[in-house]
């Protein structure tokens, strides 16, 4: 059954839910954090251009993925370019099984001729200029029902996985021709095929509890020369990723932006418990990014909606007062029971809520006098309240 959660905005006739979010975004399931985020470089900015770098998620009840892409500035398609190419790549590695390359270089350049192949054949089809359709590519993905993670880099961006929440390992390093920074390689590339880095392996095995991508505008994380600044830094972007607040990574973005480059700045961060397992019974908030018009006035999960033993009946008695279709109510109310306390950015990236309807969704349970509203979360009343 297609999860309920990402259907309950349409109820509210607020509009389609956007296939991919952009800049600044958290979203968290039982298995995985994950938290995108950019910040225009100086350069941009000093002469009021629109920024090149692009970083997007998507994440199902089995799987996430991260990506961020770098435009090349000297090509007139640059923005377009780095889209491209992370549609490209979470479609891509979202949705297909994941051939178990093992230590079979065969086996890898194979998955990898298939994504160039799907790569270039999205860059071809958007209208665009082809050949200046120039722009890096950092993958991540983790699938929870295999332990297995999936990372992929094209280009000079950055790739590395967390050995516990502070230590960071480099797990495919920036890629220029001949060491020089201005002929790195780009998903139009003619030899992008064979410049590609790829790895498979299992997250367990590893002992990586998460993975963190960049563009090279974001090099100061991994900088040797200043290591104290680097593991502070990762540490409190994998705490924040944990947590989901985009916020505190997003003033570390501006900090590396204002302080130590004129370069854009993307990042994508995808902290996975490993551990977790699948529970097919279970209400999943899923399939992030995918849009859903099916009304969903007569599909109730079995033992989710209509099982209003675990909402008290205080709470069962003021729900009955609020304006709300019955079934959407007690799913929310069912969540905050969890959750407690819910963001405007969680509310959208749940799927309840859709940008610029928030208030006006959650209106209802204020007025019914379940919910409050402080510091951009909504926060559930307790009894004695």
């Amino acid at each position: 059954m297609q999860n309920i959660f990402n259907k309950l905005a349409n109820v509210f006739e607020s509009g389609d839910k956007p296939v991919i979010e952009e800049n600044q975004q958290a979203y968290q399931n039982d298995f995985s954090s994950v938290v995108v985020d950019y910040v225009p470089g100086r350069r941009h900015q000093n002469y009021f251009e629109e920024g090149q770098d692009f970083s997007a998620f998507r994440c199902s009840a089995l799987r996430s993925t991260i990506a961020v892409s770098d435009g090349c500035s000297s090509a007139k398609e640059a923005l377009p370019a780095a889209k491209y190419s992370v549609e490209a790549a979470l479609a891509f590695f979202q949705e297909r099984d994941w051939p178990d390359t093992g230590a079979d270089p065969a086996s890898r350049q194979a998955l990898v001729d298939e994504f160039v192949r799907y790569l270039q054949d999205a860059l071809r089809a958007s209208g665009k200029d082809y050949y200046q359709l120039c722009a890096t590519l950092a993958v991540a993905s983790y699938d929870r029902e295999t332990g297995r993670y999936l990372v992929l880099n094209i280009g000079d961006g950055y790739v590395a996985g967390y050995l516990g929440d502070s230590i960071c390992k480099v797990i495919l390093e920036p890629f220029n021709r001949d060491g020089d920074s201005s002929r790195t390689c780009f998903g139009n590339s003619d030899d992008v095929a064979e410049t590609t880095q790829l790895e498979i392996g299992n997250a367990l095995e590893k002992r990586y509890s998460g993975f963190v991508i960049c563009s090279d505008g974001a090099s100061a994380l991994f900088d040797e020369e200043e290591p104290d600044f680097s593991e502070q830094s990762l540490a409190q972007i994998s705490n924040a990723a944990k947590t989901g607040n985009a916020a505190s990574i997003h003033a570390k973005l501006i900090e590396i932006q204002s302080e130590m480059t004129f370069d854009d700045v993307s990042i994508g961060i995808l902290m996975a418990d490993a551990t977790a397992q699948s529970d097919a019974d279970k209400t999943r908030i899923a399939d992030f990014g995918k849009p859903e018009t099916v009304d969903v006035s007569d599909e109730v999960p079995a033992g989710s909606a209509d099982d209003t033993d675990s909402i008290p009946d205080v709470l069962q008695a003021k729900l009955a007062q609020a304006d709300v279709p019955a079934m959407v109510g007690k799913l929310i109310v069912k969540l905050f029971i969890q959750k407690e306390k819910l963001t405007t950015q969680q509310l959208i990236a749940l799927g309840i809520c859709k940008p610029g309807k928030v208030l006006s969704t959650m209106m209802p349970f204020i007025q019914a006098d379940i919910l409050t509203y402080q510091d951009d979360a909504f926060i559930l009343k307790k009894a004695e309240d």
